[in-house]
């Protein structure tokens, strides 16, 4: 289920698998597609034909994780980490994130953020944060 997140934390004393082999069953929710795009196809094939546990420390080496943080702090980092996200202009968040998952290729890639970028630098967010930025200020977002 991970696999299918943005943005993945996990406190030190997490720990991975793929079981499905070992299970006798076929990997699922496309597992078998975001893996190998997060960790290289070597080490996702290694991870889901053994069926091995790894720990928080390996998961974060690899590229599994984003982030491993002490238990205790998981929540906290978490909520920080949102915080900041849910804190910048809504449009400029989802289109970044669409266009970081659109994996074409680069020219289309180009052609996207520049159709991006010229309908962003209109909207009312945009010249939010260009006046706050020069006016020493906190930028106040409305999503438009």
């Amino acid at each position: 289920m991970t696999l299918l997140c943005d943005i993945r934390l996990a406190a030190e004393s997490a720990r991975f698998q793929f079981p499905f082999t070992k299970l006798g069953i076929s990997a699922e929710i496309a597992s078998t597609y975001t893996l190998p795009k997060l960790i290289g196809a070597g080490k996702a094939m290694e991870l889901m034909l053994t069926s091995k546990m790894i720990e928080a420390p390996e998961a974060l080496e690899i590229g599994l994780i984003n982030q491993c943080v002490a238990d205790e702090e998981l929540l906290e980092v978490t909520m920080e980490m949102a915080t900041v996200i849910a804190g910048f202009p809504p449009l400029s968040v989802r289109t970044n994130k669409a266009t970081l998952k659109q994996n074409a290729d680069i020219e289309t890639q180009f052609r996207t953020e520049n159709m991006a970028l010229a309908v962003l630098k209109q909207t009312h967010d945009a010249k939010e944060a260009a006046a706050a930025f020069r006016e020493k200020r906190p930028p106040v977002f409305t999503g438009r």
